[in-house]
C-alpha cells in the first residue's frame, strides 16, 4: 500500500513539473533576449528580454536598457559585431536572440599630427597617432581644407605617416575615421597647413608658385635638379616639346614620320618632337627641314602653339596691348590667349610678343591652358 502512494506521489510530481515547464515556455512565448558584450569595460551589463517585433528604438525605452561607463573610457553606442563595423538602427526589428557589442573610445582621445625631423618642407612627411578605440582594426586617414576631403590611406595599427606631400598642396588638419564612424580630427593646436616645395630657388609667396607646383606635381615640368627649378632660365623648343607630350600622356608616336634633319631618334626629345610637328602644333623653321631644338621660344611663339592646340579659335576684343598689332602673325593668338585668361601680359598695355619665356611664365601658360582644355583633371 505504502508502496502505490509514493508511485502515486511520483506521479503527481512529475504531471506537476510538467505542467509547470509547459506554463514556463507559454510565458516566455513571443519574447526574445539581447546579450551585450562590453569587452570587459566598465561593470557586467546584464542581457534583457524584449517581445518580439519590438524596435531597436522601442528597446532602448524600457526599462532596463544598458547604458555602460567607465572612469578611463567614454561609450559611444552598440554595434551589431564585434569587429564595429555594423552601428545599431533604432528601425531594427528584435526578432530573435542576439548579441550586442560596446564601442568605446578612450577618455582625452586625440589625433597628434607631428612633422617629421627635417621639416615638411623637405618632403619628409606628416607623424600621425591616436589612442586605441575598441573593436575596429581599420583605420581611414583623410587630409582635409575647408570642403576639401581627401582620403590617403588605411592602417590597421595607432600610427599612420604621410609622405605623399604634393608640391604646394595645402590643407590644415587630418582626421582618422573607423568605418563608418565619426571622424576624429586633430586638435588646433596640432592642425598643419602643410606646403611641400621641393626647390630652393622657388620662393612660395611668388603669384606663380602654385603653377609650378600643378606643372610639377602632374610630371609636366621637372626641376633642372632635384632642388632647382632656375624659374628665370629661358624655355628651348625642345623642352615646350616635351612638357606637351607629358601633359597630353606620352601617345604613340606610331606612324608619324620625323620631318626634322637635326632632331635624331637618340635624342630625349625625340618622341615629343615628332608627336607634337605630327600634330601641327609646333613648326619647324621657315622654309627648312630644321626644328632648332635648342633655339628659346618667344611669348609669341608659346600661344600661337597653345592656339593651335584649341582649334585656332578668332576671338573679337578691344586688343589692350600697344606692341601687338592687328596683322601681326600672333595677333589671333595673343588675342585670344588674353580673352581666356592665359596671360594678362607683361604689364597692363604690353605683351612683350618677341621676349623669350622663361621657365616660370611657361608654367603659368600651361596651368591655365589646361584650366579651359582640361587636359589633366
Amino acid at each position: 500500500m505504502r508502496r502505490h502512494i509514493c508511485l502515486i506521489l511520483a506521479i503527481i510530481l512529475a504531471l506537476t513539473a510538467i505542467s509547470l515547464i509547459q506554463n514556463g515556455a507559454s510565458a516566455a512565448e513571443g519574447y526574445v533576449t539581447i546579450h551585450f558584450d562590453t569587452y570587459g569595460i566598465g561593470a557586467p551589463v546584464e542581457s534583457i528580454t524584449v517581445p518580439k517585433g519590438t524596435t531597436i528604438g522601442e528597446a532602448m525605452q524600457m526599462e532596463g536598457w544598458p547604458h555602460p561607463a567607465d572612469k578611463d573610457w567614454i561609450f559611444v553606442d552598440w554595434y551589431l559585431d564585434r569587429e564595429i563595423n555594423f552601428r545599431i538602427d533604432k528601425k531594427d526589428v528584435i526578432d530573435e536572440e542576439f548579441t550586442l557589442f560596446a564601442f568605446w573610445l578612450r577618455k582625452g582621445e586625440k589625433l597628434e599630427a607631428t612633422k617629421l625631423e627635417g621639416g615638411i618642407e623637405y618632403g619628409k612627411g606628416v607623424n600621425l597617432s591616436w589612442y586605441l578605440r575598441t573593436g575596429p582594426q581599420k583605420y581611414v586617414i583623410h587630409r582635409k581644407n575647408g570642403s576639401k576631403d581627401v582620403e590617403i590611406g588605411t592602417t590597421t595599427g595607432l600610427t599612420y605617416t604621410d609622405t605623399d606631400v604634393r608640391c604646394g598642396e595645402q590643407f590644415t588638419y587630418y582626421v582618422v575615421g573607423v568605418n563608418e564612424d565619426p571622424y576624429l580630427e586633430s586638435y588646433p593646436s596640432n592642425e598643419l597647413t602643410v606646403q611641400y616645395n621641393p626647390f630652393s630657388d622657388v620662393d612660395t609667396s611668388k603669384s606663380y608658385f602654385k603653377h609650378i607646383a600643378w606643372a610639377y606635381n602632374n610630371n609636366v615640368i621637372k626641376g633642372t635638379t632635384d632642388t632647382t627649378f632656375e624659374p628665370n632660365r629661358e624655355c628651348r623648343r625642345c623642352d615646350l616639346s616635351v612638357m606637351l607630350y607629358r601633359m597630353y600622356g606620352k601617345p604613340s608616336i606610331s606612324g608619324m614620320n620625323n620631318p626634322f634633319s637635326d632632331v635624331k631618334s637618340s635624342d630625349y626629345f625625340y618622341s615629343a618632337v615628332v608627336w607634337a610637328s605630327n600634330k601641327g602644333y609646333i613648326k619647324g623653321l621657315s622654309g627648312t627641314n630644321k626644328f632648332n631644338p635648342k633655339g628659346s621660344i618667344t611669348r609669341q611663339d608659346m600661344v600661337v602653339i597653345l592656339w593651335r592646340i584649341n582649334g585656332s579659335k578668332v576671338v573679337d576684343i578691344e586688343n589692350p596691348f600697344t606692341d601687338v598689332k592687328e596683322g601681326h602673325y600672333a595677333y589671333k593668338a595673343i588675342m585670344w590667349a588674353y580673352n581666356n585668361k592665359i596671360t594678362s601680359g607683361t604689364s597692363a598695355t604690353t605683351f612683350a610678343p618677341t621676349a623669350n619665356c622663361q621657365r616660370y611664365q611657361l608654367a603659368v601658360f600651361l596651368h591655365k591652358f589646361n584650366d579651359i582644355e582640361h587636359v589633366i583633371s
